[in-house]
This record gives structure tokens, sequence and C-alpha cells, in this order.
């Protein structure tokens, strides 16, 4: 067994994500339809990860732009297509307007752990947008309750993935994610990774005043996870769980 952080092992990473994307890449497609942003637009996803949205949106005639901190995580990321770089997501920068959307869809938010942090982000987006672009943010509303285990599995090219993740408290407003992924491959050799990371815990109400504060953005539509595809909700859930929350960069 391997220990650190998961983002160390991309392609364990990789592997453990395997699933399809298409719900997601339809989510994005309709809403770049949506909001008037047409191929070859420019879309920024920062936290990029190994970059598994990025071949669905260049196959849709899309131009990513893309970032993270992790270097194996680039290495997996960069064949897939895109402009792809290192930066850190609290201290990156990109040119005035340069970019015609953006995403970040996959909790990764939440490893902006300081409020500053969190604003320095969001600030940065805002930057790089040009005037009226939407921000698709996907995160976990904490629900209050005791966290309970979460599992699944994954399969591709003969090897398959079991991946469990639980929740720890940690200092307020923090917690411990700590993800166990078992590769099994057929014919070759087993793998298991242990990964444990600090997430920022984001309670409806915290986030929804995080959203009321925002100068750069406007709120454009909430939506549950996996649901992006029905009508909007009229609010965040007050009892927290998985949420798509699209912004709209304000016009000056």
């Amino acid at each position: 067994m391997t220990h650190g952080t998961w983002y160390e092992d991309a392609a364990v990473y990789d592997q453990a994500f395997a699933f399809p994307p298409d719900q997601e890449i339809a989510f994005l497609k309709e809403l770049m339809l949506r909001e008037g942003v047409h191929p070859p637009a420019r879309i920024l996803e920062p936290m990029i990860g190994t970059g598994r949205l990025v071949p669905g949106l260049v196959e849709a005639g899309f131009q990513v732009i893309g970032f993270d901190i992790s270097t194996p995580m680039l290495a997996q990321a960069r064949p897939r297509g895109g402009a792809i770089f290192r930066a850190d997501a609290a201290h990156f920068a990109l040119a005035k307007g340069s970019c015609d959307a953006g995403h970040c869809l996959i909790d990764s938010f939440r490893y902006l752990l300081t409020l500053p942090d969190v604003q320095r982000f969001l600030e940065a987006v805002a930057h790089a947008l040009r005037p009226g672009a939407p921000f698709a943010l996907g995160l976990e509303l904490d629900t209050g309750d005791p966290p309970q285990p979460e599992s699944w599995t994954s399969v591709r090219d003969g090897r398959t993935a079991k991946v469990t993740l639980r929740s720890e408290d940690a200092s307020e407003g923090l917690q411990w994610l700590d993800a166990t992924v078992e590769v099994r491959a057929n014919g070759g050799t087993n793998k298991t990774v242990h990964s444990r990371m600090l997430q920022r815990r984001w309670p409806p109400a915290a986030f929804e005043e995080l959203l009321r504060d925002l100068e750069t953005f406007e709120l454009a539509g909430i939506w549950r996870r996996s649901q992006e595809r029905y009508p909007p909700l009229d609010d965040l859930p007050e009892r927290g769980g998985p949420v798509t929350v699209v912004l709209r960069r304000r016009v000056p």
C-alpha cells in the first residue's frame, strides 16, 4: 500500500474516475448553448486533474485551457488535448477576459481551505472570463450529519478500481477525506493507494453568504448534481448535499 495523496499517483486516480463523462459533457454543452457560448470558444477548467472532461469538449469544438498544481496529474491531462499548465488555484493569473466560459465540477473547490484563498480563486476566475461568461461550480454542501462512507467501482482496459471514501472532522470548518483505491488488473499486479487530504466544509448558509458577497459574479442557476438537465432549484438546498452552481461574470 502507498500513502500520501492520490494526486501523486495520477494513473490510479484516473482509474478511480474511469466512468464515462457523458452526463457532465452533455450538461456543459447545454450550458454553453444556453449562455451563447459556441465553438471554438475558450473554456477554462481550474484544477483540471487528469483532464477527464477535456476530450469531450475538444471533440465538440471547444478550446480547453486548464491548470493543476499536481505534476503527475498534468502528465495524464496533457495528452488529452487543450492548453494545460501548472498553477496553484489560489495564485493563478490569466489575461483579462481571455476565456469565454469555465467550469470546476468535481468538488475540487473544497481544497481551497481558507476564505482568502477562496476569494483569490474566484477573483482570478472572474478576471479570466469575459463579461457575461458562465462558470459552473460543483461542490458537496455540508449536511450537518455524521459522515457516511461512500464507495464505487470503475472498470476500464481490463482494470478494476474499488474506491472507498471516508470523512472525519478536522479543525473547525475543515474535514479529512480518506480515500482508498484498490486496483486489480487481469493478469497483472494489484495495487492499493491510500490518500488523506483536507477539505473545507461548506454549510449551505456559509456558501449562500459567499455568493451574496460576490461582486464580480451573479447567480445564474442552482441544481442538484446529476440533475442539471432539469429545471433549477429556487435556492440552495437547506439540507446540503451535492450541487452544481452556475455563476455568470457580471457585465460592468
